[in-house]
């Protein structure tokens, strides 16, 4: 399974960041429940958010925004 950061649009107007997971055809199918937030272990440390950081920008930057309409959830699924 796959996965990048993607910018979604909720259906109450606001955007946040997710980790998107992907199919194997390549289409969305589920992303994190939360927005991303980054936090690294003691081993990782401040580098590991740096780098984190500069692939979510990355992926904010050249990828669409998804909009919430385009995942299909059973009625208590939501990501």
């Amino acid at each position: 399974m796959s996965w990048n950061y993607r910018i979604i649009r909720h259906a109450e107007g606001h955007f946040s960041l997710h980790e998107v997971y992907y199919d194997q055809d390549g289409q969305p199918e589920s992303y994190t429940a939360d927005p991303i937030s980054f936090v690294v272990d003691e081993e990782e440390g401040p580098h590991g958010i740096v780098e984190s950081l500069r692939l979510a920008l990355h992926d904010a930057e050249t990828r669409s925004i998804l909009d919430i309409a385009e995942f299909r959830f059973d009625d208590n699924e939501h990501g």
